[in-house]
């Protein structure tokens, strides 16, 4: 599943194998480590992946109801990316985001919205990229067929433009994520601070193996 490919890609050079099963808010997730280490900090994140169906609350949720669901969700993470492979899961996207989206919603510093279509027309693109900056979403495309994993220091010259997996690490690099704990303290930390501060991928894609792959909160 694309989903699982892309943050394989993005954490350890496509290393599916690595993802664990977790749960988030009752919903059954996968979730992928990402050691982060820049000139200015150094952390683990998890990136925890959703299916497109958790637009819809699981019966095992805490609180099930559809209208606040995504946004307490996302609202969780320090990072949202929503994932789309083509046209019908674009719709989907746009179905179960945009009002969270432009009703000021959801807090989260970073969101992003992650193309991985093989075609697409101009007057598509120009429509997403449109519909992007009016609900406050970055617009990345990413083409996973030529792009094997993210640089490990993206934009390292001075002005330079990224795209692709090096613009989508280095935009999920922009903030400054709490440093991993150093003593003792760790393991006790490990389960609270990644739950409060994970990049969160909402995969769109049709695609996408149920909960194997997929969103985040």
């Amino acid at each position: 599943a694309e989903a699982l490919l892309l943050a394989a890609r993005l954490c350890n050079g496509g290393d599916r194998e690595a993802a664990r099963r977790v749960l988030v808010g009752g919903a059954a997730a996968s979730a992928l480590s990402w050691r982060i280490a820049n000139r200015y900090y150094s952390t683990d994140l998890s990136i925890v992946l959703l299916p497109d169906d958790t637009a819809q609350p699981p019966s095992t949720a805490p609180s099930a109801a559809p209208s606040t669901w995504l946004p307490s969700l996302a609202s969780r993470c320090g990072a949202l990316l929503l994932l789309f492979g083509d046209g019908e899961s674009w719709q989907r996207l746009r179905r179960a985001w945009q009002d969270p989206l432009r009703e000021d919603e959801i807090e989260c510093e970073i969101m992003l919205a992650v193309s991985t279509e093989k075609t697409v027309t101009e007057a598509e693109a120009e429509a997403r990229m449109l519909w992007c900056v009016e609900s406050g979403v970055e617009y990345v495309s990413v083409d996973l067929h030529s792009e094997e994993h993210a640089p490990a220091t993206p934009g390292a010259h001075a002005g330079e433009e990224t795209e692709g997996l090096a613009r989508l690490s280095e935009a999920l690099q922009c903030r400054v994520w709490p440093e991993a704990p150093t003593t003792h303290a760790a393991e006790a930390a490990s389960a609270q601070t990644q739950s409060r501060e994970t990049a969160a991928l909402d995969a769109g894609d049709a695609t996408a193996e149920g909960a194997d792959t997929a969103t985040t909160a």
